[in-house]
């Protein structure tokens, strides 16, 4: 997995709904925002605040009294999924 460049992106919360936002589009052909759930909006506020993926799920495993290796496996996987969707 090639690292995310979240420098250009934001996370916008609108009406309870979360999206993922390209705010360095030049021009008038823009991507589209994409939509994440809450579990993603956190994990991207921790990793964009320089977190790793194991300290992030760490933090959110104890928040959420969560076994630590399925948060982990899930942010994991969240990161894979959204590096697909961000190239």
């Amino acid at each position: 997995m090639r690292d995310l460049d979240l420098k250009k992106y934001e996370i916008h919360d609108v009406a309870g709904t979360h999206f993922l936002i390209n705010v360095s589009q030049p021009g008038d052909v823009f991507e589209k925002p994409l939509e994440i759930n809450e579990f993603g909006s956190f994990v991207l506020k921790y990793i964009k605040d320089g977190k790793s993926a194991r300290e992030t799920a760490k933090i959110l495993s104890e928040e959420y009294e969560a076994e630590y290796e399925e948060v982990l496996k899930d942010v994991n996987d969240f990161l894979n999924v959204l590096n697909e969707k961000i190239v």
